[in-house]
């Protein structure tokens, strides 16, 4: 008997223990309980599944991932969707009071837009808004339990909800550092086309494939690439028919690689409004939705000219000082020679006596600028561009000879602003220089200008 009295109580005792230690891992505590007897929406958030609020349809994916299911399929924009998830969580009331049917209609209680919460459970909450109270707070319906709750008025601003508001607004589903290839077609014949050329794991450069080949500059590639990836839609065009009239603008391809290392394109078509508007219709692989931007300085990158996106380094990017031989400085009447010898550069002839000699230091900084000298900006390849910049007419010339051949700069000014131009054989670039931090004196002309003081 006794042995059977021991048995009940080991299962009593077990009963009891299970009790307790389901209810201390699934009560809400009295604070929490308290807190949500104050809040509006009494379920947990992450007991919440879904949310409607007019036609809009927003569903927990997984975990504390939410998507947009309708009226279209989208992933949401993650700093709107937090703005309503915090009002959810949130949504404290100043006052409540149950009416009847009768009551209602001095709230002014509207049909639409309806906020409706959904649980696990599969129990729906329905809310409504009303007319607004004379201290500043809105009037909010619980369709449940027909109660009435004051409420903050930024708390109705969750009825004021848009599909283009709580939608993604990110284009581009991939990085800059995932591409290998950006091609730009404006037209049959204008393709501008851009290939990354690996240096290691981390580091790259730009070179420009077609019209022709040439080191690019990885500042105004990237720039061009971010603009794009970054770019983020103002609305969306889901149905062909609500599609404006409007040119295709230009053709964009990426060549990206997957994980795995496999490669893939992507294709995007620009459109511009046929009457001229600022709007741009982007549209990727032929499908929708159609993504409208207002960017103008995107639309102008997109058009500028192959040469823009050139390399700053006039000399190529890897040019050194070993591959230079000797530099002709003529600076108004005077000249100076600079040679290389055995590694060091030394002041060859001078065709003005008059002139102070540079010293062994002046000739090392100059001979240093001059290897890393890069431009403010390429401008053009186009020779009749030298007049416009008064190329023709330099007030300093600057004859290189280097193992691959001599190069002539010409730097002339025109509107306070400093411009050169690179003789290569049958090529040119001309190029803007950077000023000095005063203002004055234009990048690599102050060691030159030094040099006839």
């Amino acid at each position: 008997m006794k042995k059977n009295h021991i048995i009940i109580l080991s299962v009593v005792a077990a009963l009891l223990a299970a009790y307790i230690f389901f209810i201390e891992n699934k009560k809400i505590t009295t604070e929490d309980a308290a807190s949500l007897r104050q809040k509006i929406i009494s379920v947990p958030f992450n007991d919440i599944m879904e949310i409607r609020i007019s036609d809009i349809v927003v569903k927990r994916a997984a975990g504390d991932t939410w998507v947009i299911a309708a009226p279209v399929k989208s992933a949401v924009d993650l700093d709107e969707a937090d703005k309503i998830f915090n009002i959810i969580k949130t949504a404290d009331f100043t006052g409540k009071q149950q009416v009847n049917a009768d009551e209602l209609k001095k709230f002014s209680i509207a049909d639409n837009p309806a906020l409706a919460i959904l649980d696990r459970t599969g129990k729906q909450l329905i809310f409504k808004r009303g007319n607004k109270n004379f201290d500043g707070t809105y009037n909010i319906l619980s369709v449940n339990d027909t109660t009435i709750y004051s409420v903050k008025p930024e708390i109705s601003d969750i009825f004021n909800l848009t599909l283009t508001k709580i939608r993604d607004k990110k284009i581009f589903d991939f990085r800059t550092a995932d591409i290998l290839s950006m091609s730009i077609e404006r037209s049959k014949t204008d393709i501008l086309t851009f290939v990354k050329q690996r240096m290691n794991d981390v580091d790259y450069e730009w070179n420009i494939e077609t019209p022709v080949k040439a080191e690019a500059s990885w500042e105004k590639v990237n720039e061009l690439i971010d603009l794009l990836v970054n770019s983020g839609a103002s609305e969306f065009i889901d149905k062909p028919g609500d599609m404006p009239k409007n040119n295709a603008v230009a053709s964009i391809i990426f060549s990206m690689k997957n994980p795995d290392g496999s490669v893939y394109n992507s294709e995007t078509l620009i459109y511009k409004n046929a009457d001229g508007g600022g709007k741009m219709y982007l549209q990727k692989n032929a499908g929708y939705p159609v993504f409208v931007i207002n960017n103008e300085n995107l639309f102008s990158k997109l058009m500028d000219k192959y040469a823009v996106f050139k390399t700053e380094k006039i000399f190529g990017r890897d040019f050194s000082d070993s591959q230079l031989s000797s530099v002709l400085i003529k600076y108004n009447s005077k000249a100076l020679e600079l040679k290389n010898k055995n590694g060091k550069f030394v002041l060859e002839n001078m065709v003005d006596s008059t002139i102070q000699l540079p010293d062994e230091k002046m000739i090392s900084d100059f001979i240093f600028d001059l290897v890393k000298f890069r431009a403010e900006r390429i401008i053009s390849d186009n020779s009749k561009d030298i007049f416009e910049y008064n190329l023709d007419k330099p007030f300093m010339q600057i004859f290189v000879t280097t193992t691959g051949g001599k190069k002539t700069i010409n730097i002339s000014a025109k509107n306070d602003k400093v411009f050169g131009v690179i003789f290569s054989g049958p090529t040119i670039e001309i190029f803007e220089l950077k000023i000095s931090a005063d203002g004055k004196t234009p990048q690599l002309t102050e060691g030159i200008i030094n040099f006839f003081k």
